[in-house]
């Protein structure tokens, strides 16, 4: 894995404010789906899901790429269960603390789990 990549994503989720992170579209606004080119890095009412802010860190690159992601990690992080119907579940506190564990679990390649629940604490 690509540890300086994903410690990217991961701190750009957390510098931003909740209101630009979104689950249920790769871009949005108020809510509803928009184009990549309506996206704005500064803003404007602009959301992005993980495979949002992967296409607007990394533009050139298909999504898994820039991770070294084998394909089930790349649709457990992008696509979580759920993850249109649940998305107050799918915060962007949730995705920092996902991205959080996958970097702390690299050294496993292949074999590390994207988990979007933390099981030490019984849950989120």
């Amino acid at each position: 894995m690509n540890i300086p990549n994903l410690t990217k994503l991961r701190d750009t989720l957390a510098a931003a404010p909740d209101e630009r992170f979104d689950i249920r579209f790769a871009f949005s606004r108020d809510g509803e789906p928009i184009q990549q080119r309506e996206f704005t890095i500064s803003g404007c009412g602009t959301a992005a899901c993980v495979l949002g802010w992967t296409a607007i860190l990394f533009p050139d690159e298909d999504v898994r790429l820039p991770f070294w992601l084998n394909n089930r990690q790349a649709s457990d992080l992008f696509t979580p269960p759920g993850y249109y119907s649940r998305p107050g579940y799918y915060t962007r506190a949730r995705a920092v603390r996902t991205l959080t564990r996958l970097i702390a679990d690299a050294h496993l390649g292949e074999k590390a789990k994207v988990r979007w629940t933390d099981p030490a604490r019984g849950g989120p």
